[in-house]
């Protein structure tokens, strides 16, 4: 019996062993999902960071491109204004010396019926200017 006892304490020794080896493997496994899970925890947060910065990215180039059509528009509506306002200031322009040609040509069609050749001279040469666009 003493051999039985024997070899039950021996395979009792090795159980044991064997036992306290996979507890420390399981207790290293444990420790490596912890570290493993802390890692993927990270990564997930680094994940939601750049989606969030993504899509911060993403409003910001929205925002801007609308703000460059806003201002495209605003151009565009600003040049016919200038357009707009140029020949209704020709228009003012050709007007005012129809208006400037008109006085002249009273005042020279005056100066004719009165007899004064001094007036018919200076208005004649302001009418004759006047017909030719220049500036007397």
């Amino acid at each position: 019996m003493g051999k039985v006892l024997q070899g039950a304490k021996t395979m009792s020794a090795f159980n044991s062993h064997r036992a306290d080896a996979r507890s420390k493997e399981v207790d290293m496994l444990r420790g490596s999902v912890a570290s493993l899970q802390l890692k993927i925890d990270a990564a997930e947060k680094d994940v939601a960071r750049a989606r969030s910065a993504e899509e911060r990215a993403t409003s910001e180039r929205e925002r801007q491109e609308n703000l460059m059509k806003l201002s495209r528009s605003r151009c565009e509506t600003l040049e016919r204004e200038m357009r707009s306002s140029a020949s209704t200031a020709r228009q003012a322009q050709q007007a005012l010396v129809l208006m400037r040609r008109g006085i002249a040509s009273l005042a020279l069609a005056s100066a004719i019926s009165r007899g004064d050749d001094l007036v018919v001279a200076i208005s004649f040469s302001r009418w004759r200017c006047l017909s030719h666009n220049a500036v007397c």
